[in-house]
């Protein structure tokens, strides 16, 4: 039957690129031109045994995964011990996935009984819960491939449900058509066809969509990145020019601090040279060895000054490998939230301390608090009047970036004092 070819063949693309993609995402030695001149191949000869006269399913079946794991052989630059790997891997994921989708369809559909009387559909079934797989597949790889900003997951969350559930709608259309007579067996196929292409262009609006908050992000981020950075400078240029000052009024200072000496006036010098400190401590500028951090640190200093905030700052590492996105998310975050906790308190204090232990780079921020603190189900609410400004989307948008960079964090608070704890991954 024609139709079942043409299904049996959509699968059979569908499962190449499942395979493709999932290849792609967990292999960074992915061969591009070996991949486009064997693709067609391997999928021509998976379709080939279809014409083969007495294949069960089950040798089918088996073929194709022979013809799976000699494509991840050719298209991967790796050893054979990841190659090999990389294809359990991806054959457990595939069988899960099929026998989850499977299940979980057959329980909500209730189609056991049909799916066993009508061959047609059942062939349909499986093509949709491979399709199902594609979806999802592409969904995540999307996601995870771009970033962008957190206030913008509705939107996205409202676009990869819209995604899902059209592909769920192609897997019910042949239960409300009946596949007994011809003309709902040649509906189907253009109903199939036409859903699927609109599902495919989709996603491709999908990942073009995340491209584009991606890149918005980024301009952000780099906007913000040359402010910080102009401000750090003005501070430094500030600075340099306050030491010139100082140096050529040096001269000057020494003749009072002499005369206070000759006077025995030991009070005096005392105040006097106190005077010249907190001088210099005005001028105090935070610098590490990431400028752009240092941007960032010395923003901050400028707004607890700003605010009577005590700020104490220790550093014990010699080099950072993380992108000014991260750290505008993870330190700008992290102060932002102690700042608002500790402008409260009389007087305000934070020490934020970032050291290299082994290959984990740790950010650890303590600040006082007045009040309680509201935590539900992990997560920390404002104690604001203002309901929809929550103290936590802060802390919320730090674990996002911390999980993504495959660190971790910890939180404790107790008598008055908030601790939040970063380890991430630092090293190239």
């Amino acid at each position: 039957m024609v139709i079942n070819y043409f299904f049996n063949l959509t699968r059979y693309i569908l499962s190449f690129l499942i395979l493709d993609d999932y290849i792609k995402f967990h292999c960074h030695d992915y061969n591009y031109k070996k991949a486009f001149k064997y693709k067609t191949i391997f999928i021509g000869l998976n379709f080939f045994f279809e014409f083969i006269d007495n294949l069960t399913i089950f040798t089918t079946d088996l073929l194709s995964i022979i013809i799976d794991f000699i494509y991840i052989f050719i298209i991967t630059k790796d050893n054979y011990k990841n190659k090999i790997i990389l294809f359990i891997e991806y054959l457990i994921f595939n069988l899960l996935a099929m026998f989850l989708i499977y299940i979980l369809h057959s329980f909500v559909t209730t189609d056991f009984t049909y799916a066993q009387q009508n061959m047609l559909y059942k062939s349909y079934k499986r093509i949709t819960c491979t399709f199902l797989i594609y979806v999802a597949l592409t969904i995540y790889i999307n996601i995870k491939s771009q970033r962008y900003n957190p206030k913008e997951r509705k939107t996205v969350m409202g676009f990869n449900l819209l995604i899902l559930f059209l592909s769920l709608f192609i897997s019910v259309v042949p239960l409300v058509l009946k596949l007994e007579s011809e003309k709902a067996q040649n509906f189907l196929l253009i109903t199939f066809t036409l859903l699927m292409l609109i599902i495919l262009i989709m996603l491709n609006l999908h990942k073009k969509l995340l491209e584009v908050l991606h890149e918005n992000l980024q301009t952000k981020v780099a906007l913000e990145a040359n402010k910080l950075k102009q401000e750090y400078s003005e501070c430094l240029t500030d600075n340099i020019v306050h030491l010139r000052k100082l140096r050529h009024d040096m001269n000057n200072h020494l003749v009072i601090i002499k005369g206070y000496a000759n006077q025995n006036n030991t009070d005096r010098i005392i105040r006097y040279i106190n005077h010249l400190t907190e001088s210099l401590k005005e001028q105090n500028v935070i610098a590490t060895p990431s400028e752009f951090l240092s941007s960032i640190l010395n923003q901050k200093y400028l707004i607890c000054k700003e605010k009577q905030i005590t700020f104490h700052f220790k550093q014990q590492f010699q080099e950072l490998y993380c992108e000014d996105f991260d750290l505008i998310t993870i330190v700008g975050n992290m102060l932002d939230n102690a700042i608002e906790a500790a402008e409260r308190c009389e007087p305000g204090v934070i020490d934020l301390h970032i050291y290299q232990q082994h290959s984990y780079l740790f950010i650890k921020c303590e600040n006082n608090y007045a009040g309680e603190i509201r935590e539900e189900n992990g997560r920390f609410l404002s104690t604001k009047q203002d309901p929809l400004k929550e103290h936590g989307y802060g802390i919320e948008n730090i674990r996002h970036a911390v999980k993504r960079l495959n660190g971790t964090v910890q939180i404790n608070y107790h008598d008055h004092t908030f601790c939040m704890t970063i380890a991430l991954p630092n090293y190239r």
